[in-house]
């Protein structure tokens, strides 16, 4: 098996994608939560997206500029969890 599977988050793709991944069997879900990759996320959007998907990791250029925008992590991931992945980059 995979150690992980990207999927590139341009806007265009994921359009078409979302409806596809949504409709996975619920095992093939579950491996897109653990195994799941979205790459070159430079937009709330694309994170959203993934999060809807149940993604749990992200790359991408547009992620730091994205968790230093607390406003828009409390929107994607609620306030507390906003909290702690903006503590967890002021870590690094």
């Amino acid at each position: 098996t995979a150690d992980y599977l990207k999927f590139d988050a341009d806007a265009a793709l994921l359009s078409r994608m979302t409806a596809e991944l949504q409709s996975l069997s619920p095992q093939h879900q579950e491996m897109l939560r653990h195994k799941g990759i979205f790459c070159h996320c430079d937009s709330t959007g694309a994170v959203a997206a993934g999060i809807g998907l149940g993604v749990q990791h992200f790359q991408g250029r547009g992620l730091t500029p994205l968790l230093e925008d607390v406003d828009a992590m409390q929107q994607l991931l609620g306030i507390e969890a906003a909290e702690g992945a903006t503590a967890a980059l002021k870590g690094l």
